[in-house]
Order: C-alpha cells, then sequence, then structure tokens
C-alpha cells in the first residue's frame, strides 16, 4: 500500500512540470555532446550501475515467492510472472516518465547543485518553483520512498544476515536459537543503518561504485552461471542471456575501475 501513493504523486508531479518543460535542455545538450569524447562515454559507463540499482527489487523477491508459493502451489510461477510483467510495466512507465519530467524542467545547473549537495529532486524541484504543495509533500513522499525502499531492503538483509550468523554459528560448533539469531540480525542491520544516516555519503557515488556493480554479479552474471550449470534450470537458457551478462560485466568493471 506505501507503493500506490508515491505512484500517484510522482505521476501528479510529472504532469503539473510539463508546462516548464524545455526541449533546449536536450537540444543544446545534443548539439554540444562530443561522441568521441572519453567523458561521454566515462557517464554513459558508469550510469549502467545506477540503472541496475535504480531498478532492483531482489531484497523482497524471496518473500514475494514464497508467499505466492503458499497461496497459489504449483500455480505460484506462472502468478509471480504475471505480476512481475504488470509491475514492471508500471515502474517503468511512471519512474521514466518522471524522470525525464524532471530533466526537462531543470538545468544542468540545478541538477549539478543537487548532486553537490546531496538533497533529492524532490526538494530541489521545491527550491526552483517556490510551490508550498511540492514543498509540504514533497519530504513526505521522500520518507514514504524511503520507507518503502528499507522495509523492503530490510526484509532480504534481514533474512541473509540470519543465514549467515546461523552458519558461522554452526561453523565454530556453538549454534545459536532462531530468536538469538533473529535479535543479532536486527541489532547489525539497525547500526549499519545508523553509521549510514551519521557519515552521510554521497548516494550516487555509492551506487556508481558499490551498490550497483554488486547487485549487478548477484542479479546478472551469478543468474546466467547458474543457468548454464544447474541442470534444473537450463529451461530457463535463452538468447537474451547473453545480454544480461555482458550488462552485468559492465556495471561489474564500475566497481573494479572504482578500486583502481
Amino acid at each position: 500500500m506505501l507503493v500506490f501513493p508515491l505512484l500517484v504523486f510522482l505521476m501528479g508531479i510529472s504532469l503539473y512540470l510539463m508546462p516548464t518543460w524545455q526541449t533546449a535542455n536536450f537540444v543544446s545538450g545534443l548539439a554540444n555532446t562530443q561522441f568521441s569524447s572519453p567523458d561521454l562515454w566515462h557517464s554513459l559507463w558508469l550510469a549502467v550501475p545506477v540503472m541496475v540499482f535504480s531498478f532492483s527489487h531482489a531484497p523482497i523477491i524471496s518473500s514475494f515467492a514464497s508467499t505466492q508459493k503458499s497461496l497459489y502451489g504449483d500455480k505460484a510461477e506462472r502468478r509471480c510472472a504475471r505480476i512481475m510483467r504488470y509491475s514492471y510495466v508500471l515502474i517503468c512507465v511512471t519512474v521514466l516518465f518522471f524522470v525525464f519530467s524532471c530533466v526537462l524542467s531543470l538545468s544542468h545547473a540545478d541538477m549539478q547543485q543537487a548532486k553537490d549537495q546531496n538533497i533529492t529532486v524532490l526538494t530541489t524541484l521545491a527550491n526552483k518553483f517556490s510551490n508550498p504543495l511540492i514543498a509540504y509533500l514533497g519530504p513526505v513522499m521522500a520518507i514514504l520512498a524511503m520507507s518503502k525502499s528499507y522495509l523492503g531492503t530490510s526484509l532480504g538483509v534481514t533474512e541473509g544476515a540470519t543465514s549467515l550468523i546461523d552458519g558461522l554459528t554452526r561453523a565454530v560448533g556453538k549454534p545459536l536459537s532462531s530468536r538469538i539469531t533473529h535479535r543479532l540480525s536486527a541489532v547489525l542491520l539497525f547500526l549499519l543503518t545508523w553509521a549510514a544516516t551519521v557519515w552521510n555519503p554521497s548516494a550516487l557515488h555509492i551506487i556508481e561504485t558499490i551498490s550497483g556493480p554488486l547487485i549487478a554479479v548477484i542479479l546478472f552474471i551469478l543468474p546466467m552461471y547458474a543457468v548454464r550449470a544447474v541442470p534444473a534450470m537450463h529451461r530457463y537458457r535463452a538468447p537474451s542471456n547473453v545480454f544480461v551478462l555482458v550488462m552485468g560485466l559492465i556495471a561489474l568493471s564500475a566497481l573494479i575501475y572504482g578500486l583502481v
């Protein structure tokens, strides 16, 4: 239920910004673009991890699949595929429309200022257009979006941390009860979240160099290896596997570049 108010708000903001669209933002940018410039290809290269991260919803997949399996049994796979297909279309249309609306409404200087100040685009829109509605609803929607992302991510992180702690304690011969393991996972998640909040790093820098590439390894590269190596997954072989693998390697190369 957190998603639908956010989608309605994003569509409303996108439509509200339409009278302020400036096609010159695109025209002048294309006119001044030098396709032989290394900076252009470097920017496009680093944009791949950002795209991977932006559309990733991997942490919630495990809980989603378990719920559908308990409800629909053998029909769960087909049910999941249909739900995800509609979700992809809805998310892509809404998010991309919002992105293009913002790009057409904000200048390059506005975007650079938002990046330097590490603030959201909603805050930038509120400051630029002095609209009280955006000024009041923007923070609410930002908190709603962060809450949605946090809840979805925390489920996967908690599940992974629980399995990791359980495996480590069993490896040393001192297994813990399920209750204690879940509590330790919650404490670990709280400490990591608190540390990230205090540190307040550049979100784009973290996505470009760490989060995006790591997600690409988990979602793009490892599944393609499994499709080839695991007999039970051979039925998922398709020509599109090559495209997925290539994009995963491109995103991973950004992590290697950041380390070097």
